[in-house]
Parts: structure tokens; sequence; C-alpha cells
């Protein structure tokens, strides 16, 4: 029974981990490097890179709209 119970106790942190793994790609990891391409490409001269839109108020929100100011205010200033 004790045997049962450690393999049990294995797969549900298997279990676990797995999805810590996703909702950490989901939620950070995606939206990091989605916003590392626009700031490479911003970097690079292009100044009609889409804005990257994340709503909310958590720092990855705060970040993506520091990079869309960022990028308008290069626009503008290119743009002189």
């Amino acid at each position: 029974m004790k045997l049962v119970a450690w393999i049990f106790r294995i797969v549900l942190f298997v279990l676990l981990f797995v999805l810590m793994n996703v909702l950490l790609g989901v939620m950070v990891v995606g939206p990091v490097d989605r916003m590392t391409n626009t700031i490479e490409r911003v970097s690079l001269g292009e100044t009609d890179v889409p804005e990257y839109e994340r709503r909310g108020s958590d720092q990855i929100a705060r970040l993506a709209q520091a990079i869309n100011r960022m990028r308008r205010s290069l626009s503008e200033a290119m743009s002189l």
C-alpha cells in the first residue's frame, strides 16, 4: 500500500510540475519573447512595428506599455 501512495505522490508532483511550466510559458515567457522580438525589430530601424497589446496592470503589461511608448517616441523622433 505504501508503494501505491509513493507512486501517486510522484505522479501528482510530475503533473503539477508540467502544469506550472505550461502556465509560466503562457503567462511570462511567451509575452516576454514577443516583446523581445518587437524591441529587436525597432532597434534595427523598423518603425512600422505594430504595438504589442497586453492588458492589465502586472509587470508584463507595464513593460509592454513602456515598449510601445518607446517605439512611438523613436518613430516620432526619426520622422523629424
